[in-house]
């Protein structure tokens, strides 16, 4: 059996993402496991790590939150477990899911070192339970090279073995390979594929914005997996709003106030992907009959415009179940540049 454990070099660089990609590309039946969870959701009346809630669902997993994490808050961890016992429970969990599930795939947190403190950084949780570590790298050729390269020089992994590493996120991959072979191969860490950037993975949908701001849904329900690319605030007078250049943009959510009936107009007579309405103020009804009838979200938030486009700024834009065609454009992608059968091996 594989025990192979996902980590990265910064937040967000991609873990979730390889793990579907490979998942969905193989085509059998793995266990997974997040120790230490780090992107906390209140799920079926308990508390999940997202990602580990939205594999169990794409993939049909009936495991429950306890049986894939240990926990998350370091202040908790420190009371309830040291070295050994964390170490211990870890091994447990792993050795259970696969009895039950064959493979293990084993998702650290947000970078290498995120958990050290607590016992669960990707080492540590490597060594416990003898697998194999996968880091996934992203950003520019640069930032990528200093990566590989730190790694080399100045990670300790005595007693783990570094499969390799996956770099992620790149816009020119053929330029990439070309220009960083020589480097890359330097550095003796093997280069288990180089994944392209793809736009579209980086977006979110209206129902990803509405779950995540709590938002009120007046309408347009239907309309809710609509992608958005950007946004606009509607602060402006509406014969400004017209000429500006984003309005007639395909995908665009429009931030405004609910009394500002001239820029909802304006919104849905631009097709906008949804209107997002601060300072829990309602439109007329004529005015939510008409966003209704053209099949535009309304969203109902209570708080200001300034507040409202701080907390989209700090939104991390997360994969979710009902977006089926980002789940088959992961799994072509991985496919066809990852090495699988490697990772796999």
């Amino acid at each position: 059996m594989s025990r192979i454990v996902f980590s990265s070099t910064e937040k967000s660089a991609g873990k979730t993402t390889v793990i579907i990609g490979i998942w969905a590309s193989a085509e059998k039946k793995f266990g997974y496991m997040k120790p230490l969870g780090d992107r906390l959701v209140y799920q079926r009346k308990r508390l999940w790590d997202y990602d580990a809630h939205l594999l169990c669902k794409i993939f049909n997993i009936p495991d429950e939150p306890d049986t894939m994490s240990i926990g998350f808050e370091h202040v908790k961890l420190r009371y309830m477990y040291n070295a050994e016992t964390t170490a211990r429970r870890v091994q447990e969990i792993a050795l259970k899911i696969e009895r039950e599930r064959g493979d293990v795939f084993v998702e650290t947190g947000k970078d290498l070192a995120f958990g050290s403190s607590v016992h669960m950084d990707a080492v540590s949780v490597a060594k416990y339970i003898n697998g194999k570590m996968v880091v996934v790298v992203r950003g520019d050729t640069d930032t990528v090279l200093d990566s590989l390269v730190f790694i080399k020089k100045y990670l300790r992994l005595e007693g783990v073995k570094l499969a390799g590493v996956v770099v992620n996120g790149v816009k020119n991959t053929g330029e990439f390979v070309d220009t960083s072979q020589k480097v890359l191969e330097e550095t003796g860490i093997p280069v288990l594929g180089v994944l392209p950037h793809v736009e579209s993975l980086s977006e979110t949908s209206v129902r990803y914005l509405a779950d995540r701001l709590f938002a009120k849904v007046l309408c347009g329900e239907n309309a809710l997996d609509k992608p958005v690319k950007r946004y606009l605030i509607g602060a402006m007078s509406a014969s400004s709003v017209y000429q500006h250049p984003l309005i007639k943009e395909k995908y665009n959510m429009l931030i405004t106030s609910g009394d500002r009936t001239d820029m909802i107009i304006a919104g849905i007579e631009n097709n906008a992907s949804c209107i997002l309405l601060t300072n829990n103020i309602l439109p007329p009804s004529n005015i939510i009959s008409q966003a209704s009838v053209a099949d535009i979200p309304l969203l109902l938030v209570p708080w200001d415009t300034y507040t409202v486009a701080v907390k989209i700024d700090n939104m991390e834009p997360l994969l979710t179940i009902n977006e089926k065609s980002k789940i088959d454009l992961i799994k072509e992608i991985c496919s066809k540049h990852l090495k699988i059968s490697e990772i796999l091996s």
